[in-house]
């Protein structure tokens, strides 16, 4: 029987390569977006997140979860902003003392 031949187009990462990549996932990214701008199989960089989390101390594991919801509840505060902002026609910058440019009292910070 006749042996397969290796695969030459098959390629091996260095762990910094690696580790660069999946931080570019994290903090935002998409993984298409992140594949094609290495160069990499989509699949590949979803392996690379399983055994990262494999890898994992519960703490880490928190950590992540935790950064992950962060940027949620800030993009969320960012639409509301804008959309309270624009609804009410007024731009709430507040001065130094904490207290509505127009004078009011009543201190609603939206920023």
């Amino acid at each position: 029987m006749k042996e397969p031949a290796p695969n030459p187009r098959r390629r091996k990462y260095d762990e910094d390569f690696k580790q660069n990549a999946l931080k570019m996932i994290e903090q935002g990214q998409s993984v298409r977006s992140v594949a094609q701008s290495l160069g990499v199989s989509e699949n590949l960089l979803h392996k690379w997140k399983q055994v990262r989390h494999s890898n994992r101390s519960d703490l880490e594991t928190e950590n992540a979860e935790l950064r992950a919801r962060l940027r949620q509840v800030e993009q969320e505060r960012e639409i509301l902003k804008k959309v309270y902002g624009s609804a009410a026609g007024v731009n709430y910058q507040t001065n130094h003392a904490g207290t509505r440019q127009d004078g009011c009292n009543k201190c609603i910070r939206l920023l």
